[in-house]
């Protein structure tokens, strides 16, 4: 069997000009205008698509986790059918999605959701795959207040939300959302001491090693860790040096073992 023959590429400038045009017709709902989409370099379109801002139209709200000041969080995001239908109107007939259940039981489910675009220069279908997931919801006495299925529908979903992404579909959503986490994180953060941090984690190293869950030579390279932390934070240099001992006592112990 011959093999199709690659379809003749246009100007990066064109791409953007047909997306741009196709993703406006599409949220006026004006479909009988919309351009024709004829298959282009994928990493072209993906440069096109992550600079285009997703229409406001098409945008949801819900709300979130309130912060520490106790205003309410407000996160914006596309629904389902809206993802499909950027997808057409990026690629047209040009792209397809699988999916693979990655875990399902009574509490959550995760899927791997997998895109695939056809690239007209190689005659080949590129795929990029992301993973999502849906978590069960209970109310106040602890009962489902949805069915398993819906609880799956959810994470395929969510799973194909991700994977447009990897494509540059509503990236600006992912950055903005990633942002408000990343400032919660700092905002939670703010109040807890260094020491702290490198005490508690000092902890968790010694149980894992405690379990057989790492070697000596980790557990070395934490005591240095400690060691350095000590001499340039003498305000809690007690704290670290209570764990510099214990970790001492462990190393002492694989020392005589090794010697017999």
């Amino acid at each position: 069997m011959s093999k199709t023959k690659p379809t003749q590429l246009v100007k990066a400038g064109e791409i953007a000009t047909d997306i741009q045009l196709s993703f406006l017709r599409a949220v006026r709902g004006d479909s009988a205008n919309a351009v024709k989409v004829v298959p282009h370099d994928p990493n072209t379109i993906i440069r096109v698509v992550s600079t285009l801002k997703t229409p406001r139209k098409w945008i949801r709200k819900r709300k979130g986790k309130r912060d520490k000041s106790g205003k309410e969080q407000i996160f914006e995001y596309v629904e389902g059918g809206v993802v499909v239908r950027a997808l057409n109107v990026v690629f047209g007939v040009y792209w397809g999605n699988a999916y693979k259940i990655i875990d399902y039981t009574d509490h959550d489910a995760i899927v791997e959701c997998t895109i695939k675009v056809f690239d007209p220069s190689t005659n080949t279908w590129v795929a990029r795959s992301d993973v999502g997931g849906k978590k069960m919801v209970y109310n106040k006495d602890n009962k489902p207040v949805i069915d398993r299925i819906d609880m799956l529908k959810g994470a395929y979903t969510d799973s194909e939300k991700r994977a447009a992404r990897q494509w540059g579909l509503f990236t600006d959503l992912w950055i903005k959302a990633e942002q408000e986490v990343e400032k919660r994180t700092a905002e939670a953060l703010a109040d807890v001491k260094a020491s702290d941090l490198v005490t508690n984690y000092a902890r968790q190293v010694v149980l894992a090693f405690d379990k057989g869950g790492i070697t000596a030579d980790e557990l070395q390279r934490v005591r240095d860790m400690l060691v350095f932390a000590q001499k340039n934070d003498q305000a809690n240099a007690t704290n670290y040096q209570a764990y510099i001992k214990i970790i001492d006592e462990r190393l002492a112990k694989l020392s005589k073992k090794a010697s017999k």
